[in-house]
């Protein structure tokens, strides 16, 4: 995807969003007098720079690593010189010397959760199946366009994809997944101060709401997700810096509409599920009339959050009819939007001790003990705060919102996953500034938070490389604050020196070791075991450029190969089915029975002629195909495709063959 040494990539892509940041954080810093507000208020103009650049550019066709970074670069400065106005105000910043420590030991800790996960492939099944891909064809094809879930649940195919243009941010100009597998690691520091400022509109003071936000970004949730290139770690930082900007002091403020705006725009952009958090926006929503916001303010918020979020949804009700397609929607018994599928109540929700167990017993989950806590200061919270609920916008969102999603999630939800719901949980923490003995509480939160973060047998791992890390940081740091202007400049050449050295020697090795190791990873048997050999196989003897189809199989990111250059297409057998919209309707069926029914309606009434014809339309040299059930993976099938290649051998060399898949050949 990039014609420049890999190096250069890299040091493009590190520059660029570091422009952006500096440039953000410069021009942001105009408008809002408080320091740590401005840091948020910076990093979500940084995730808005990426859905806007890679969104816009996708949207116009000319997506690409090169129109990116020109794009960002060009952003970058624009905000550098904006920024150079009215100077940075100094008012009402709080002198703080915990702030910087814990900054800089969450970030210690997350560069040592990258550096022990720095040679491991992508995985999760959501990761490899549609976020990374979808992020793949966005880029080779140059368009934002559908990317269609075969074999999984069609309700990816249609879904505001957010994740994948942040993604496909650090792809585009890289080249490949280096740095998009970490995709999610950014937005913990987004969490943090998010939650930082929003325990302090809560009435904690700094000291506090620093250890309050530590222990947010630290629960499972979370920090568990940093190495998965996801989209639930954003969502909960776009989650809460929306409810953050529905204080009175940030709606007051020159940038209040266009915050809150950009936030909820954002956040309704993510995913489809973001809905099942919405109730909390919903009740803050008398907050800008408190404010004292005119029916302007109102108009320009609601217009920068539909300019955002609204044309995935008008693109699926122009393809479909129904712009949260393949979901119908009904009220008081009438078809408002006509759905492909309908889902029913989890069966997982319906016992309190199955609710429970979903709840927290996934890796998603918060550990017992980390939600007994919150449970706890919940309750703690609602019996000090209840008669301001009535006049505090801000306390009703946090203090009501969650166990109301939770509700909503256990008695509605199709899904029995917790991580659909897991942003309304860094709602909880900021509750801890309601009570007496705050600090003391936050720092019990803050060890449990840390200690259940990872199993100990990781922690152990992890711990010596965060001692490292954070001890060279506070180094840094110590020295920075001892120097003048001139100074400052000077020291961090020197370090952007050195560290390009270092890339220059190590970064082409780095690559290399990823390539040959990410096989052997993936063949471990608790990871993706037999499906390695093919995509081995494929990445092999699959030159640049190739078309690689698949059938009965769904985690298809491997296949478009270390440097992202094969194409990728599913070669249909039924008559007829071209697009998900194809498909029969489905239902009524449980949620986890998506992809079982999903399966049985694409292979029946598969037809020869027809997948054959697929297949030389598709021109596809390689083949793939699936031998698992894909919903119970120890068990085998026997595709109907099977059966046709046997039939005509001339045209098919098998390439490898176990017993999960088929490769093979296609001759022509």
């Amino acid at each position: 995807m990039s014609s420049f040494p890999n190096e250069i990539d890299l040091g493009l892509t590190l520059g660029m969003n570091a422009l952006l940041l500096f440039g953000g954080w410069r021009f942001v810093r105009q408008w809002v007098d408080d320091r740590l507000d401005a840091v948020s208020d910076a990093l979500l103009l940084w995730y808005l720079a990426q859905y806007v650049i890679v969104a816009g550019l996708g949207v116009v066709g000319v997506l690409s690593g090169a129109s990116i970074v020109n794009s960002g670069l060009v952003i970058g400065f624009a905000l550098v010189v904006a920024g150079r106005g009215e100077q940075a105000r100094r008012l009402n910043e709080e002198k703080n010397k915990t702030i910087a420590p814990i900054v800089l030991a969450l970030v210690a800790y997350l560069l040592a959760i990258i550096w022990v996960s720095r040679y491991a492939p992508a995985t999760a099944n959501d990761a490899l199946a549609y976020h990374l891909p979808a992020a793949v064809q966005w880029l080779q094809t140059g368009r934002v366009g559908l990317f269609h879930t075969w074999f999984y649940n069609p309700a990816n195919t249609y879904s505001p994809l957010a994740g994948s243009t942040f993604i496909a941010w650090l792809m585009g100009p890289m080249g490949n997944d280096s740095l998009a597998r970490f995709v999610e690691t950014p937005a913990v520091l987004l969490l943090f101060f998010g939650v930082l400022s929003l325990a302090r509109k809560l009435g904690a003071g700094t000291r506090t709401a620093v250890v309050i936000a530590l222990a947010a970004s630290l629960a499972r949730p979370y920090i568990s997700q940093t190495v998965l290139a996801k989209d639930d770690v954003p969502l909960a930082g776009i989650l809460v810096c929306a409810v953050a900007a529905l204080s009175r002091k940030r709606l007051s403020d020159a940038l209040g509409p266009w915050r809150l705006g950009a936030a909820i725009g954002l956040f309704f952009a993510v995913k489809y599920t973001a809905m099942l958090n919405a109730p909390i926006l919903l009740l803050a929503i008398d907050a800008p009339l408190r404010a004292g916001w005119r029916w302007k303010n109102h108009l320009l918020a609601i217009t920068v959050a539909a300019l955002l979020a609204a044309p995935w949804y008008v693109r699926n009700w122009i393809l479909t009819g129904n712009p949260i397609y393949p979901t119908g929607l009904s009220i008081f018994g009438v078809s408002i939007f006509r759905g492909g599928l309908k889902m029913l109540h989890s069966d997982r929700l319906t016992s309190w001790r199955g609710a429970w167990d979903t709840i927290v017993g996934s890796y998603y989950s918060p550990p017992p003990a980390l939600a007994i806590i919150a449970i706890v200061v919940w309750i703690a919270a609602a019996i000090v705060s209840w008669r301001r609920l009535k006049n505090q916008p801000l306390i009703r969102a946090c203090l009501l919102g969650p166990p109301i999603v939770i509700a909503l999630f256990v008695l509605k939800s199709p899904y029995g996953e917790v991580r659909l719901i897991g942003a309304s949980f860094a709602l909880l923490a900021p509750l801890i500034a309601l009570l007496p003995i705050s600090w003391f509480i936050a720092i019990a939160l803050a060890i449990v938070s840390f200690a259940s973060s990872f199993e100990w047998k990781v922690l152990r791992v992890l711990l010596p490389g965060t001692f490292i890390a954070f001890a060279v940081l506070l180094a840094l740091w110590m020295i920075w604050r001892t120097l003048r202007a001139s100074g400052r400049i000077a020291f961090a050449s020197g370090i952007i020196i050195s560290l390009a050295a270092t890339v220059y020697v190590r970064w082409s090795s780095y690559r290399s070791t990823c390539e040959l190791t990410a096989v052997p990873y993936w063949e471990d048997p608790s990871c993706y075991g037999n499906y390695a050999e093919a995509w081995d196989v494929l990445r092999n003897h699959a030159r640049s450029g190739s078309t690689i189809g698949y059938d009965n199989f769904f985690m298809v990111y491997p296949l478009f190969g270390a440097d992202l250059s094969r194409h990728v297409v599913y070669i249909p057998s039924r008559p007829g089915v071209h697009e998900i919209t194809d498909l029969p309707f489905m239902g009524p069926i449980l949620g986890e029975q998506v992809p079982v029914e999903v399966v049985r309606v694409m292979t029946e009434h598969s037809d020869a002629a027809t997948w054959k014809q697929n297949l030389d339309r598709s021109g596809a040299q390689f083949l793939l195909i699936g031998k698992e059930d894909l919903t119970h993976p120890d068990r085998r099938v026997h595709p109907a495709e099977l059966d046709f290649v046997a039939a005509d051998p001339k045209h098919f060399h098998t390439m490898q063959s176990n017993d999960a898949v088929d490769v093979y050949h296609v001759l022509r």
